[in-house]
């Protein structure tokens, strides 16, 4: 009988025999089974936060894009025109205000960047509207546009808002006192119980039209947003240019100062210092003077817009040493603006006191629409050409 050393004895030699029998190499076949776990699936990624487009009641409303800027939580938008008058965004504190974290923060401001146009008609405002927010890290937010409304006239169709206000039963009645430089409206019939503040306020509502939403977007912001000051910013010696994006030519500095991208519409804001105060200087006389290449391709200025010291469109901030303006083209609106040129061949001299250097400039079949800054004294050569551009987002 063996016992169990004798048999732990004999299986030693025989796994010696069969370890030295078998190949030195082996691959295993990969085991499948049908009860396997399934690999997981990725998360899908979030939306982007911008843009965002909503329609209301027929009106097209879109998002942009966000940014702290002086301090302010800044959202870019265009909003759909019905007419062609100046429609506006409700400033009131029920129209247009954000949610953070459970608080209400109602619009501070709001500016106007452009207009979307088709064929000379605009179908688009564009404006930044501000709210009392300085976080860089707001998270999730709620914006809410109760409605759009036109601007007041200077005087109002006094006629077409009674008519309004009497179907809607307002039970008001008001006359109107108007003439050279001045308006004022009187209230001769009100319900019992209004004040005549509520009164007036009911009246000069119906001055407006309305297009009423609400429209309301759901944001989870970037983190954090882009923190900026108002561009440009004066520093000791003048105004500095984005990113060192300049050019110099006859002693004449050009400073590239911001750039916006939308669609088939690019922007260029640039400044210069002028290169004598004894006269007025402008950029262009026919489109070819300033274009922009794109790809290799050339596209002429649109429009040039005085933005300096007295401008609607202007940075109060500027030094009045610099003339800066606006320059708008027209491009592709798929073709990569990442990285473009800018070229301004000339600037023209004007006599002081013309206010060329000052005027927006138009054009009509290749010609300058300004009669008056149509004919300049001389012109002072460039070309000065700089590099820039913006990614679409």
């Amino acid at each position: 009988m063996l016992d169990k050393r004798t048999l732990s004895l004999i299986y030693i030699p025989l796994a010696l025999v069969i370890s030295s029998c078998s190949p030195a190499e082996r691959t295993d076949l990969p085991l499948t089974s049908s009860s396997s776990a399934p690999s997981a699936t990725p998360a899908p990624l979030p939306a982007p936060a911008f843009p965002r487009t909503q329609t209301i009641n027929g009106l097209e409303v879109e998002l942009l894009d966000a940014r702290i800027l002086d301090g302010q939580l800044t959202i870019d938008l265009c909003h759909q025109m019905p007419t062609q008058e100046d429609w506006i965004v409700g400033s009131r504190p029920e129209d247009t205000f954000v949610m953070i974290d459970g608080r209400k923060y109602n619009l501070s401001g709001f500016s106007i960047l452009y207009y979307r146009t088709i064929k000379g008609v605009n179908t688009h405002r564009c404006d930044a509207i501000t709210f009392p927010v300085s976080e860089p890290n707001p998270g999730n937010l709620t914006l809410t546009i109760a409605e759009f409304y036109t601007s007041v006239p200077e005087v109002p169709d006094c006629e077409m808002a009674q008519k309004k206000m009497d179907e809607a039963g307002t039970g008001i009645q008001f006359t109107c006192n108007s003439g050279p430089g001045f308006f004022s409206y009187d209230i001769t019939r009100k319900p019992e119980g209004m004040s005549d503040a509520d009164a007036r306020m009911i009246v000069f509502d119906y001055f407006s039209s309305h297009a009423k939403g609400p429209w309301v977007f759901e944001v989870t912001l970037p983190s954090p947003l882009t923190v900026t000051t108002s561009t440009p910013w004066p520093t000791p010696a003048g105004i500095e240019p984005m990113d060192g994006q300049m050019a110099t030519t006859g002693g004449v500095d050009v400073l590239v100062t911001g750039n916006l991208v939308d669609g088939s519409l690019f922007q260029v804001d640039v400044c210069y210092i002028p290169p004598s105060n004894e006269s007025a200087w402008a950029l262009a006389q026919s489109p070819k003077d300033i274009t922009l290449e794109v790809a290799g391709q050339f596209y002429t200025v649109d429009q040039i817009t005085y933005t300096g010291w007295e401008n609607e469109y202007g940075f109060p901030h500027i030094s009045e040493r610099y003339r800066c303006h606006r320059l708008t083209f027209t491009v592709p609106a798929e073709a990569d603006t990442s990285q473009v040129t800018l070229h301004i061949n000339a600037l023209y001299e004007f006599p002081p006191g013309s206010g060329c250097d000052k005027t927006d400039i138009s054009f009509t079949a290749g010609q300058i629409t300004n009669a008056a800054c149509s004919d300049p004294l001389q012109e002072l050569a460039g070309p000065w050409v700089i590099p820039t551009g913006l990614a679409r987002r």
